[in-house]
């Protein structure tokens, strides 16, 4: 009986020191980037979101239990064209005004095939729809945080982001470089 009770308290001694050596990190617009690529009348057009905010619990040495609630902000949405920035703002594309946020909330983190490598499996909402999907990412020590970096691809209209369309592609590819202290 002895031994159970101290095997039972040497175990949660041990999960609650796991617990305190992982971190809650800040994600900062310092060091991080957050872009897009899609096509259009066969170019490629990239843009940009800022506005990062939320909160990441990581621990190096138990990457498997890391956790993310990140968001940008919609209305910052960037593509170098203000005429096309503020179409990309109203009701039809992101409609920002209802819609402020898009975020990204993991439900589990997974060991990728790739040595190094992890798999964020989780929610992305965008205008008010959620799903689910798995980003690929990669971590890396930088300064006094980590750089959090991976990249995916999303179809627009999963998200009704637009309609169909002959010029504009279905598919964007997110680039996601998050540097959190």
């Amino acid at each position: 009986m002895k031994r159970s009770i101290v095997f039972f308290a040497f175990v949660c001694g041990l999960l609650f020191a796991q617990q305190l050596s992982a971190q809650q990190l800040t994600p900062t617009e310092q060091g991080s980037a957050i872009q897009f690529s899609i096509k259009n009348f066969g170019f490629t057009a990239k843009g940009s979101f800022s506005g990062l905010s939320g909160k990441i619990i990581y621990n190096p040495a138990d990457p498997l239990h890391a956790s993310f609630d990140v968001h940008v902000l919609a209305n910052s949405i960037n593509t170098g064209n203000n005429s096309r920035d503020r179409h990309l703002r109203e009701d039809d594309y992101f409609d920002v005004e209802h819609h402020p946020k898009i975020s990204i909330k993991s439900e589990n983190i997974t060991a990728s095939k790739q040595n190094g490598a992890f798999l964020l499996h989780g929610i992305l909402t965008i205008k008010g729809t959620s799903r689910k999907i798995d980003l690929p990412f990669t971590v890396k020590p930088e300064g006094s945080g980590f750089i959090f970096e991976g990249s995916i691809a999303i179809n627009r209209l999963d998200y009704k982001v637009g309609s169909s369309s002959i010029s504009l592609a279905d598919n964007a590819t997110v680039y996601l470089k998050v540097f959190a202290k």
